[in-house]
């Protein structure tokens, strides 16, 4: 294959990617609206372009499958057939043998098609490509703090004319930085419309009536953010249907609609982002939980729990509350997974949930894993980097908080972690240590270093294997001297003294 074919096929793919998506989304919305002509004619012309497509790159098995579904399409438009729910989940299965075709057909070429589709306006750049150009505006940004450190040296005046141009250097470079960063943002509609057929397919799976309601769906959120969390996501939005919804005619004797809804909303809580996934069912069991909890022994005797200790045994390895297992659920794995997979992106995870009234599951994101505003500190000889979006105030160490495990700041008591300690580092007080109070998704806590920096963007890098025993290291950043600092989880190293202190 030469390089034209190759190029084709890579847009071919893509476009057929989008093409799917159209016709999965349009048949979902045909199961609730046969009679939406729109829609109808949408998906058929969905379904002509993968043909023709298909057709033009040598595609002869998709080419025919996409001919079958324009038939159908066209036999509904006619009125020679109806949009009933077999009718759709025959189409439907069609299309995931399409996409079937599509990884294969890129596997068999050696071309790669991303996996989130781009907006049809613009260019299709892959991930690696952005992934390298922040590689190198993070290396650009050291070696232009060593030129500022140097500059600082020279004779005044002719440090003066230096300084004007560097000035200008630094507003072209911010400005740089933050194209490369919006070039990396998807819209997070890409993510959620995808979730309308795991509801559809779980709904059916388990004998019930379930729909997806999306909110904010036009915040834009880092690729490989939405990349990662889809996983997670698809797991809460199928126990929510799964133990969430109750049957049709179980919910009619409660009163409520005999179809449920799994709502899936997004909303901005600077620095960060929420993903909320609630439904309205029976909710989650106490009663049960807590009885699975003393069956498997990980609550002994009558101990009496909070509601955030409650559901936190919901993320037990190996944890399930269903009586058996089904396509769904009942094996034990998943909320767990879920948990880690997104405590990995830096995110926390909890749950309300109202009895008879259903639950909801909130995951709390960085809206990038690229870069990050952070603060650096010292403690010892050596340079840690926080999050500044966790950072609430920094302030002396006050002399009889030196050793204490405690202190009381605006009427509470928080907990003291002494990074040095954390590390084992020699301890090196100097005469004026300071207290940083830090957020986590707990409470608030305070941590001891002995030198506070200037605040600065730092290019998140990924730690290997080696790092996974110590979930309170988020990454490594490169300062502006060269030196690898690592950058510090705060909900991990809570987590971490909370469980060496037990």
């Amino acid at each position: 294959m030469n390089w034209n074919e190759q190029e084709l096929l890579q847009v071919f793919l893509a476009e057929a990617r989008e093409n799917l998506a159209v016709i999965e989304e349009g048949l979902l919305v045909l199961e609730q609206r046969p009679d939406d002509g729109e829609t109808l004619d949408s998906v058929f012309r969905a379904a002509h372009t993968i043909k023709g497509g298909a057709a033009t790159v040598g595609l002869a098995a998709m080419r025919d499958t996409a001919h079958s579904i324009e038939d159908i399409f066209d036999a509904l438009r006619a009125g020679r057939r109806f949009a009933d729910p077999a009718t759709i989940g025959s189409l439907l299965e069609e299309v995931d043998t399409l996409r079937s075709l599509l990884p294969d057909s890129a596997r068999r070429t050696g071309t790669a098609a991303p996996n989130t589709p781009a907006r049809r306006s613009g260019l299709r750049v892959p991930v690696e490509r952005l992934d390298r150009m922040l590689d190198l505006a993070g290396e650009i940004n050291v070696t232009r703090s060593r030129v500022r450190h140097r500059v600082a040296q020279l004779p005044q005046p002719l440090r003066r004319d230096i300084v004007d141009h560097q000035q200008r250097l630094d507003g072209m470079f911010a400005e740089l930085q933050e194209l490369i960063m919006r070039s990396r943002l998807v819209p997070l509609d890409v993510l959620f419309r995808q979730f309308g057929r795991t509801v559809r397919d779980s709904a059916e799976a388990s004998g019930k009536r379930a729909r997806l309601l999306i909110e904010g769906d036009d915040i834009e959120i880092d690729t490989r953010i939405a990349d990662l969390v889809k996983d997670p996501l698809i797991q809460i939005v199928r126990n929510a249907v799964g133990h969430g919804i109750e049957p049709s005619g179980e919910r009619l004797r409660l009163g409520k609609s005999e179809t449920g809804t799994v709502r899936l909303r997004a909303r901005r809580e600077s620095p960060a982002m929420v993903i909320e996934v609630s439904d309205d069912g029976r909710g989650f069991d106490h009663e049960r939980i807590l009885r699975r909890a003393r069956e498997l022994g990980v609550v002994r005797g009558e101990s009496q729990l909070s509601d955030e200790q409650l559901f936190a045994l919901v993320f037990t390895p190996g944890f399930s509350t269903a009586d058996h297992v089904t396509g769904l659920s009942g094996r034990g794995f998943g909320m767990d997974i879920v948990q880690k997979n997104i405590t990995s992106l830096r995110g926390s995870i909890s749950i309300i949930s109202r009895a008879g009234a259903g639950a909801t599951i909130s995951i709390r994101l960085p809206l990038t894993l690229s870069v990050i505003a952070a603060l650096p500190v010292a403690v010892s000889d050596e340079i840690f980097v926080f999050p500044l979006d966790s950072v609430i105030e920094c302030m002396d160490l006050p002399p009889l908080a030196r050793d204490s495990a405690v202190i009381t700041l605006h009427g509470e008591t928080l907990p003291i972690i002494d990074l040095s300690r954390v590390f084992n580092l020699p301890a090196q007080p100097s005469a004026r240590q300071s207290l940083m109070i830090v957020n986590h998704s707990r409470g608030r806590a305070g941590m001891v270093v002995d030198q506070l920096f200037e605040s600065m963007q730092a290019v998140v890098k990924p730690l290997g294997k080696l790092f996974s025993a110590f979930p309170f290291i988020a990454g490594s950043t490169v300062l502006s001297t060269g030196k690898v600092a690592l950058i510090l989880d705060v909900d991990g190293l809570v987590a971490h003294m909370k469980k060496v202190a037990a």
